[in-house]
């Protein structure tokens, strides 16, 4: 599980994501509620608020927004500048 205090979930059909204060991603399959995929945030910047559709949007205390796939575990794009 993650190491720190979880700030915030997002379910998206049978799968769940939940971002914490140390900045791990974790996506759950809720019907094994197994961990499918782990993601990790820059060292120390927490996960605040999550989005997820298609791909997984998610805002982090370094004031950018990242697209992450979760079926492969990978960043697809961080969009800067946001405050």
């Amino acid at each position: 599980g993650h190491t720190a205090s979880v700030l915030c979930l997002q379910r998206n059909g049978d799968r769940l994501v939940s971002g914490s204060l140390s900045g791990e991603l974790m996506v759950w399959n809720l019907l094994t509620m197994s961990k499918t995929v782990e993601m990790r945030e820059a060292e120390g910047c927490g996960v605040n608020a999550l989005a997820w559709e298609r791909s997984l949007i998610f805002a982090a205390a370094d004031l950018n927004l990242q697209v992450w796939d979760t079926s492969s575990g990978r960043l697809v794009e961080t969009l800067k500048g946001h405050s």
